[in-house]
């Protein structure tokens, strides 16, 4: 078997399209609580989050930026699991990873606390870099996005 040829072209497409499909809907399941849940006491869980992990951090106006972070999640992490404007909600993602990271840090967390944010940040930053991929949304819609299309080899 040529690996090579195997583990390139359509076979690399789609081992992108499952790494990319699964963080993103893992990345939503981050945002979501964050975006609609409601805490035991009837109170918004997106307030907690920004009173408890934002504020402390020393960013103005919490609450917005608790917001960003949670859409950078939900909304970022569905636009990568399509493939839709996949560097940006990427980069979106990343930011929000990075100041997760920062957090852990500045706690003094041990790496086992903080690693799925860094594993997280990774991906993320590969996505930025790698976009969607053959399967994606910005391929089909072909948004500025997206990949190249392969060139014929030049005639001889």
């Amino acid at each position: 078997m040529n690996w090579k040829r195997f583990a390139g072209g359509a076979f690399g497409d789609v081992g992108w399209l499952i790494v990319r499909v699964t963080f993103g809907l893992l990345l939503m399941t981050h945002g979501y609580p964050k975006l609609f849940g409601v805490t035991p006491q009837g109170g918004r869980v997106i307030e907690g989050f920004a009173k408890n992990m934002v504020e402390p951090l020393g960013f103005p106006a919490p609450l917005f930026f608790a917001h960003l972070a949670a859409l950078a999640e939900f909304l970022g992490g569905l636009c990568i699991a399509l493939g839709l404007f996949t560097p940006i909600a990427a980069l979106a993602a990343a930011g929000t990873m990075l100041v997760a990271i920062r957090h852990h840090v500045g706690q003094g967390d041990p790496l086992k606390v903080f690693e799925l944010t860094l594993i997280y940040f990774a991906i993320s930053l590969g996505a930025v870099f790698i976009g969607g991929g053959r399967y994606s949304l910005d391929r089909i819609l072909r948004t500025p996005f997206r990949p190249a299309e392969p060139q014929a080899p030049p005639a001889p």
